[in-house]
């Protein structure tokens, strides 16, 4: 039913797809203009619509495997624990992200999935595998930036440019795939090489904090990387609890 949505749009060039239990809809960009286009009570055919194109992603169907919806479904319910008025929703999620997810009605949690119909991993930060995870999904292509925050409660933040007067925040969440916002601007921090930072040394800092007595086992912790200091090499600036140390990219101590 997509392709046959798909054939008469007369665009491969898709802004969003839903599909639930009883219809399917998409959404195309054609010669620079969103339509919308559905299967509603075994009818096919282009319907009036809500849809704007902003400079949103497009994306192609092939990208995303939607062989077996029945089983998105069933995996959502179970994660969930709801499977009333299921929607299966791809579009751009923001900042040219597209992604796939699963929601109900009434809302209850959204359910993200790669495109390939596997879950989308929910990271735990309070490992190393969780902020490796995290750092690669945030960076993406990106090897310069401003500033990289790591927050065990909050997941991963990268500043970098979008050219010029315009800054890129992305962040990937616990439990969700990433964001990105761009808004006007421009960051008196120097840039470095995102290459250079490392998840086990940032691990091995926190953990040798949480150590039951300078900070608890079990404390909060928040480690931001920048070169505010211009030493032309940035350093980390660790909390975990009540205690702050700044440490190089090797994970020496230099203040505390």
């Amino acid at each position: 039913m997509v392709e046959t949505l798909i054939a008469e749009a007369g665009s491969e060039q898709l802004l969003m797809l839903e599909v639930t239990q009883t219809g399917v809809q998409i959404g195309v960009l054609k010669d620079g203009q969103a339509s919308t286009w559905a299967y509603r009570d075994g009818t096919v055919g282009k319907v009036i619509g809500d849809l704007t194109y902003v400079n949103q992603a497009t994306f192609s169907i092939d990208r995303f495997n939607i062989d077996d919806v029945g089983a998105l479904f069933a995996t959502a319910a179970a994660v969930s624990g709801s499977s009333k008025e299921q929607a299966l929703n791809i579009v751009d999620n923001a900042g040219g992200d597209v992604v796939m997810s699963v929601a109900t009605v009434p809302e209850t949690k959204t359910v993200f999935f790669n495109p390939n119909g596997t879950l989308l991993k929910l990271l735990d930060f309070d490992n190393v595998d969780g902020i490796r995870t995290g750092l690669s999904d945030a960076l993406g292509i990106r090897t310069l930036v401003y500033s990289i925050t790591v927050s065990s409660s909050q997941g991963v933040q990268v500043i970098c440019t979008g050219g010029t007067d315009r800054l890129v925040h992305r962040t990937r969440g616990l439990r969700v795939p990433v964001t990105t916002v761009t808004i006007p601007g421009n960051s008196d921090l120097p840039e470095f090489s995102a290459t250079k930072v490392d998840a086990a040394t940032i691990w091995r800092v926190v953990n040798s904090l949480r150590d039951g007595k300078r900070a608890p086992l079990n404390a909060d912790w928040k480690v931001v990387i920048d070169d505010r200091a211009g030493h032309g090499s940035p350093r980390m600036y660790v909390s975990v609890g009540d205690v702050n140390v700044t440490t190089t990219l090797g994970g020496t101590i230099i203040s505390e």
